[in-house]
């Protein structure tokens, strides 16, 4: 009997739990309420629904005021991603210009976007990752609307762990080679750089590939212990992942830095970081096996052995052939004469498969990242703008992309030249290195595109 009451007593306590979990899913929105009228004076919000009206009467005359109301959000942590959604209905016929922004805690702007509203309702969707405490959401609005605004926050954490992995050497994150999922703002906040610390050791080539989810065209950097550049590649292009691949000169942890900022991507973008060859399973929060690559693999000597054999019979081989075919027949007066027309160039042979590097024009393998003859870096395909990675061409004042202008003073001779990879009066590479973090980069801005610190 006991039993039976106690089953009884807990499906009555599970009926009740279900139905007050649906009443207040099912709860209708908050009602929205005025915000400030500055950063200063901007109204408390926490994550959830909202409704209510927006704007002020229109007037008679043909000017519009403008009202701007001032709300924020607190309490995010570092690595969490804020969202802000908006449905919007204009309340007259003249209908309503409705503006939402999105600020840090620093009142940096973030994400703005804006809508004309009339009687159909019209969205308007805003997003932020920048590491931020705080987040300031202004709406500006030229005339009544009636509005559903959603706050939300969602968690964007770095390899598995709670927290965000630092955009500094000081708060890198440490992990193990495996597989991960990170997170980076793109254009969208001011969390461009993840910063991880992993241990190496000598003798090994440690390979790191990011792979982005969406079409964001990102870096990959590794840095030695003191913090010295070592090596950095760039995706060719935008949605590719990117691989970097370095020889550990000593038993040391080494610093790997992804990048992905605004001329990488407009959205916030999720990539995967692993270790190709290093071993390790599925990355959970720094948790990973280590196979080492050796710079020198173990020879086989018996085979190494019959290899040479097999290529010196080859190496004969060939001659008898060419002795009988080529030689012996021109001895004997049996090659027919040779005929040549057209210029200078027409008897060379082609190159097939090779293209010609645009800065001392030989021919290289297609694949070449650095010209094995003049030894400059990007020898092939288009030039790009330095800032938003579009193709340009040097004839061009400007970028089409993002308006850079693609002519600058040299930073080595001072002369002007074409904002590419390398001046054409000295020769010399575009690039400046931040006097903090010793990250070289092109000189786009005032601040290190890694550390925000001035370049000056």
């Amino acid at each position: 009997m006991e039993k039976r009451n106690l089953i009884l007593a807990s499906l009555v306590i599970a009926v009740f739990l279900s139905g007050l979990s649906s009443a207040l899913a099912s709860l209708p929105p908050a009602p929205l309420p005025s915000g400030g009228s500055s950063f200063d004076a901007a109204v408390e919000l926490s994550p959830g629904a909202y409704e209510g009206e927006l704007g002020v009467a229109l007037p008679s005359g043909p000017s519009v005021q403008d009202s701007t109301q001032y709300f924020y959000v607190k309490g995010l942590k570092a690595g969490q991603e804020i969202s802000a959604s908006g449905s919007l209905k204009g309340k007259t016929s003249l209908g309503s210009s409705v503006t939402f922004g999105l600020y840090d805690e620093d009142r940096k702007e973030v994400d703005k976007n804006g809508v004309a509203a009339y009687d159909a309702p019209a969205s308007i969707n805003l997003a932020g990752l920048a590491n931020s405490e705080k987040y300031y959401v202004t709406v500006k609005v030229d005339g009544p609307a009636t509005s559903s605004i959603t706050l939300s926050v969602s968690d964007k954490y770095d390899a598995g762990s709670s927290t965000d992995a630092g955009g500094e050497f000081e708060s890198a994150m440490a992990i193990t080679p495996g597989r991960y999922t990170g997170y980076l703002a793109g254009g969208k906040g001011s969390d461009t750089v993840d910063t991880y610390r992993v241990s190496a050791k000598k003798g090994v080539v440690l390979t790191v590939e990011a792979n982005p989810k969406s079409n964001a065209l990102m870096k990959v950097a590794v840095y030695d212990l003191n913090k010295q550049l070592i090596e950095e590649k760039t995706a060719l292009n935008p949605g590719a992942a990117v691989r970097n691949s370095v020889g550990i000169t000593k038993d040391e942890d080494i610093y790997v830095a992804v990048t992905c900022d605004g001329g990488c991507s407009n959205s916030v973008v999720e990539y995967t970081l692993s270790f190709p060859g290093s071993g390790g399973g599925a990355g959970t929060g720094g948790q990973g096996g280590s196979q080492e690559q050796s710079w020198f693999p173990s020879i086989d000597w018996k085979m190494a052995a019959i290899a040479v054999a097999a290529f010196i019979a080859v190496v004969i081989i060939l001659s008898i052939l060419i002795y009988f075919l080529f030689l012996r027949k021109k001895k004997y007066g049996e090659m027919q004469p040779e005929y040549s027309s057209g210029g200078a160039g027409a008897t060379e042979s082609i190159v097939g498969y090779k293209h010609p590097c645009r800065y001392c024009d030989k021919m290289i393998p297609p694949n070449s990242n650095v010209c094995p003859l003049c030894g400059k870096s990007n020898p092939l395909g288009p030039l790009r703008c330095p800032k938003c990675k579009n193709p340009v061409q040097k004839d061009w004042q400007k970028c089409p992309g993002c308006g850079l202008s693609l002519t600058i003073d040299c930073p080595k001779c001072g002369k002007k030249t074409f904002f590419g990879e390398y001046c054409d009066n000295c020769g010399e590479e575009i690039k400046v290195f931040c006097p903090y973090c010793d990250a070289k980069q092109p000189p786009v801005g005032d601040k290190c595109v890694r550390c925000g610190k001035s370049l000056k």
